[in-house]
């Protein structure tokens, strides 16, 4: 069996990209995505928080914190913000910089992938990235 599997992907509608599309959340300060998260009721922030985005000095249940991030992701597909594709299918991009270009695939990696080591998050890949 293959790793890399491809899977049913969903598009954000151009009309709404300007209110979902957000930053990467790690590229963020604290500060950053308080106020998106405040201005924009469908940014894609609702639904990658991470127990840094609690309130200062609150404690954060991982259990609750998933929930509410899967309750947001329902949130934005019950709006209609997103189109799917025919069928499921792998996917490249290319993202281009002042000085680099990127070329990635897209798919599906089931989780146990990721415990037994054949994949590696990216953390794994470039640890002097951390």
């Amino acid at each position: 069996m293959s790793t890399l599997e491809p899977f049913p992907a969903r598009i954000v509608r151009a009309e709404w990209a300007d209110h979902v599309v957000s930053p990467m959340h790690d590229a963020l300060s604290r500060e950053e995505r308080v106020a998106i998260l405040a201005a924009r009721p469908y940014s894609w922030l609702h639904v990658s928080r991470t127990p840094d985005d609690a309130v200062d000095g609150q404690e954060v249940d991982p259990e609750a914190l998933d929930e509410a991030n899967a309750a947001a992701l329902h949130r934005l597909l019950d709006a209609g913000l997103y189109e799917g594709f025919p069928a499921p299918a792998l996917y490249v991009y290319r993202l281009r910089s002042a000085d680099h270009v990127q070329t990635g695939i897209v798919g599906e990696v089931p989780p146990q992938a990721f415990v037994d080591g054949r994949v590696l998050g990216h953390e794994g890949v470039q640890p002097e990235r951390v």
